[in-house]
């Protein structure tokens, strides 16, 4: 065996899948964000103790439910669960387009999230798509094989089409995050303009984008910018660090 496929046998996630104690796992579909917001401190406590990816009348792990974990740790803002669901969810290699509609329409707010999270894994997988690893490639990688994929055409990732028709919420969701700081006001220089119409604050702080986004994958902060594909969050701008970009 040689020095690629020892590491790979450490780092490679293995495929998703649902683990035997029916009791490991919290109520799905998740509380709507008001309900997770106002008991912040319950819910973090109950997915720490988490150990099943799916609910146990499940066979296994599903785009969807990766989706709703993403949601849960989005509004708890959990960023390492983030990162780790990310993570999970490039290497089980599910295209970001194949995540079904939830139809949670008995939920505006939780549509919503829902909605915008497939464009934020869209910027993030994208980018390192950019960078030259496509969703094939291994955790570890040979220099032959870099050059490789470099050399590739670019497939990219593109949203569901069903998070293009989720309805804006009629009154505005702030989601916290840092220090449980929320943006009050789209004149706030952080808030990206475009996303104005649809009534969801979201404001992402830098462990955020740096842990979540594009470090699981890239480790890159600064080169992130607001696509025209969120069209149901107001995202915090991100900051820009000279020591983080590439040479």
């Amino acid at each position: 065996m040689n020095l690629k496929s020892i590491f790979l046998s450490l780092v490679r996630r293995p495929a998703a899948e649902a683990i035997s104690n029916p009791n490991a796992y919290p109520r799905f579909p998740p509380p709507p964000p008001e309900e997770l917001l106002s008991r912040s401190a319950y819910y973090n406590d109950l997915l720490s103790q988490r150990e099943n990816l799916a609910p146990a009348d499940s066979p296994g792990d599903t785009p969807l439910f990766a989706l709703y974990r993403l949601y849960e740790h989005l509004v708890l803002n959990r960023t390492t669960g983030l990162r780790n669901e990310l993570e999970r969810f490039w290497f089980n290699r599910w295209p970001v387009s194949s995540i079904p509609d939830p139809e949670d329409h008995s939920e505006p707010a939780r549509y919503a999230v829902l909605a915008c999270i497939p464009a934020l894994m869209v910027l993030a997988f994208n980018r390192r798509i950019e960078l030259g690893i496509p969703r094939r490639a291994d955790a570890i990688m040979t220099m032959e094989e870099i050059e490789e994929y470099r050399n590739e055409e670019r497939v990219y990732e593109q949203v569901p089409e069903w998070t293009l028709s989720v309805e804006p919420l009629q009154t505005i969701l702030k989601i916290p995050h840092d220090g449980g700081e929320t943006l009050e006001s789209f004149d706030d220089k952080r808030a990206t303009q475009i996303y104005r119409v649809n009534k969801l604050y979201l404001q992402y702080n830098r462990l955020f984008l740096r842990s979540a986004v594009c470090s699981a994958f890239t480790n890159l902060v600064g080169l992130w910018e607001p696509s025209k594909a969120l069209s149901h969050a107001i995202i915090q701008k991100p900051m820009r660090s000279s020591t983080l970009r590439p040479s």
